[in-house]
C-alpha cells in the first residue's frame, strides 16, 4: 500500500471539467476520427473510425496538455501524423 500511495502521489492529476480547449480538441479529435473534420483529412490508406468516447477524451487532454500517452492501444495510431500523440509497441 506504501508503495501504491507514493506512486499516486507523484501522478499530475488534470482535471478535465470546464476546459474549453479540451472540448474543443475533443470534438476535432472525434471529427478527424470520423473523417467527418471539414480540414483535416486522414493520412492515406487509413480508414474512418469510431474511437470509443474515453480514447477520445484521453487523447484530447493528452493533446491540451502537451503531455506524452503512452499507450499499446493501437486505436490512437492514426492521431499520430495531426495530433502528435505517441505509443510504445508491446
Amino acid at each position: 500500500m506504501e508503495r501504491l500511495e507514493r506512486f499516486l502521489s507523484s501522478l499530475t492529476v488534470a482535471p478535465i471539467s470546464y476546459h474549453p480547449d479540451i472540448y474543443r480538441a475533443y470534438a476535432t479529435i472525434d471529427a478527424y476520427s470520423q473523417s467527418k473534420h471539414p480540414t483535416l483529412s486522414l493520412p492515406q490508406g487509413v480508414t474512418a473510425r469510431n474511437m470509443g468516447k474515453n480514447d477520445v477524451w484521453i487523447a484530447a487532454t493528452a493533446y491540451v496538455l502537451r503531455a506524452t500517452l503512452v499507450t499499446t492501444d493501437k486505436d490512437f495510431d492514426h492521431l499520430q501524423h495531426f495530433f502528435g500523440l505517441e505509443w510504445v509497441e508491446q
